[in-house]
């Protein structure tokens, strides 16, 4: 077999090299297989790097009461254009936006100097950053990063727990009470569940407010369309803002490669749509997860319907 290989070969280069106009010789397979990642995998893999891990003993929460959005120190009419931009796409998962006079729990604001303005934030409004809620917000070690980071755009968000049946705010802390002749007693918050169960919540995880700081000295590069748009998922979401998204279509990106963002991709968009579309019944964060990713693959393939011939970013 071997001298029959080596024979062909021979031939094969003298005919080359008799006629140097003819073809070079081909070699037919029976099939090509290309492999790639699922589209339940790739969805996967976006959920996992986007989403911030929850409070401590906490699951992954979403808007669920209107938005009130509030901006300062942009100048006009950039304010305007940053407060339509996230209505529109609040709007579009089905929430509602207040209008004036409503007390905000949206929170934009810009600056010339990121670190110094979250730094002041936090100290004279402690308590809209680590509100009497337990497990509400992150750790002291992640509002200590949200002060001193040199991200050309910060975020903190609150969530409160609610109860299912009736969607009152269901946690606090315990707090001491002196009593009459002089003793002090402990309370502690309880929470009343009529139906408890291992494998469905009992409790929900509402967004209470988002504050988000811009650092306008960082944003020359980026147009105003694609900032609003990265404020917009970073308000109606959870996203982690320590991770990096390498690999990953996402407006996320944006400050990594700044001409390439105009707005949000079909990724950002599906996603942003999958953690409302999700049913968050759930009683663990991968579980939660799960049902996000789940719902971004049905809109992935409801897009590859509707749009045959475009390719997917």
């Amino acid at each position: 077999m071997l001298i029959e290989l080596v024979v062909a070969m021979a031939a094969i280069t003298n005919v080359q090299e008799q006629n140097p106009t003819s073809p070079p010789a081909t070699l037919e397979v029976d099939s090509v297989e290309v492999v790639g990642s699922r589209l339940e995998d790739a969805a996967q893999d976006f959920v996992r790097t986007v989403n911030v891990e929850p409070p401590l003993g906490t699951l992954p929460g979403r808007w669920t009461k209107p938005l009130c959005i509030s901006v300062a120190n942009f100048r006009a009419p950039w304010g305007r254009f940053m407060v339509d931009g996230v209505t529109k796409r609040a709007t579009d998962v089905g929430l509602n936006v207040s209008g004036p006079g409503c007390r905000p729990n949206v929170l934009i604001v810009a600056t010339d100097d990121g670190p110094q303005m979250a730094d002041a934030m936090v100290r004279n409004d402690r308590r809209r950053f680590r509100p009497p809620i337990d497990h509400s917000s992150h750790d002291l070690s992640d509002l200590d990063d949200f002060r001193r980071s040199d991200a050309a755009v910060r975020w903190w968000q609150v969530t409160y727990p609610r109860n299912l049946e009736q969607g009152g705010v269901v946690g606090g802390r315990g707090r001491s009470e002196e009593r009459l002749g002089g003793q002090r007693s402990t309370f502690v918050p309880k929470i009343a569940v009529r139906n408890p169960s291992l494998i469905a919540p009992t409790i929900r995880y509402d967004i209470e407010t988002v504050t988000v700081v811009v650092d306008l000295s960082k944003t020359d590069d980026v147009p105003m369309s694609a900032l609003a748009d990265y404020i917009a998922l970073v308000t109606l979401a959870q996203i982690d803002p320590r991770e990096r998204f390498d690999g990953q279509s996402t407006i996320l990106n944006m400050f990594d490669e700044p001409n390439r963002y105009a707005s949000m991709t079909d990724w950002d968009l599906d996603y942003m749509h999958a953690v409302y579309d999700a049913d968050l019944t759930r009683n663990s964060v991968r579980g939660h997860q799960a049902e996000v990713a789940r719902a971004l693959v049905a809109r992935r393939q409801a897009r590859f319907v509707s749009q045959p011939e475009k390719t997917s970013e």
